[in-house]
Formats: C-alpha cells, sequence, structure tokens
C-alpha cells in the first residue's frame, strides 16, 4: 500500500516539477498538472534515498541537490558542486544515485560535467544533517575525458 502511494506522490511530483519547468502541455483528458514547489533552476532529477520516505532530492543542471521536505523546498542546498561543474546544454550535474546501504553508510554518487568538459563520477557521504551533503567528503572515483 505504502509503495503505490509513493509511487503515486513521485510520479504528481515529477509531473509537477516537470509542469513548474515549462514541458508539460495542459492536458485535454481530465487530468491537470499542479504546480507543487518553485524556485527550481533547471531540475532534471527527483528521487528518494533508499529507506527515506520522507525527502525528494532534486537535482538541478546548474550543480544543486535541494531536498523537498513536506512540500518544502529547503534553503540550503544538499549538495553544491557548481564551483566544480560546468553548466548547461549537454553539460552539468547529469546523475545523482544513493548506494544501496546509505542509511547505514551516508554514500551517494554524482555525475557532472567538470570545468575541463569530462565527465566525473565522485562519491559523497551525507554530513551530520541528514539535510546537508559533506562537500569536503568527494572522492572521485572515474573521470570519462570528452
Amino acid at each position: 500500500m505504502l509503495r503505490g502511494s509513493m509511487r503515486r506522490i513521485t510520479a504528481v511530483v515529477v509531473i509537477a516539477v516537470i509542469a513548474g519547468y515549462g514541458l508539460v502541455a495542459p492536458s485535454t483528458h481530465g487530468a491537470q498538472a499542479v504546480q507543487v514547489v518553485a524556485g527550481l533552476s533547471s531540475p532534471l532529477f527527483i528521487t528518494q534515498a533508499p529507506g527515506d520516505t520522507s525527502r525528494f532530492f532534486i537535482m538541478e543542471q546548474r550543480g544543486r541537490i535541494k531536498v523537498l521536505l513536506d512540500g518544502v523546498i529547503l534553503d540550503s542546498a544538499f549538495l553544491n558542486v557548481d564551483p566544480i561543474s560546468s553548466c548547461c546544454n549537454e553539460r552539468g550535474l547529469l546523475g545523482l544515485a544513493f548506494h544501496p546501504n546509505y542509511q547505514s553508510n551516508g554514500f551517494f554518487y554524482v555525475n557532472y560535467t567538470n570545468l575541463s568538459g569530462n565527465t566525473v563520477i565522485e562519491r559523497y557521504t551525507v554530513s551530520g544533517d541528514p539535510d546537508i551533503a559533506n562537500p569536503a567528503s568527494g572522492l572521485v572515483i572515474k573521470t570519462f575525458t570528452q
């Protein structure tokens, strides 16, 4: 039951994020897109950490990962790789994945384009505050020359 509810909530938030970005046309079939958050810059992806049903993580292409908690975008970014990434068009912060054991190890991975135009996969760790990552914990896993 909870999984089905979370899927519906996720679908509504994804549609709302896309609608807020101007990519969803009004439906002629009775369904309506409803904006639930504002103030995002080029949102590309929304997800939840394994075992965490209270927060959504929204990835912005310009390099920030924002936390959506109880329908509100938190003021501070979870992580901001803007100073080390190159944006836009086909560049920027392009991927986010949480380790399956995130609840115990705090690991998550990002995929971004660095200032040289190369693709970087980097692992980070959450800080003592579950809504903020430790930016100094970055460990480059792989760099792909473009």
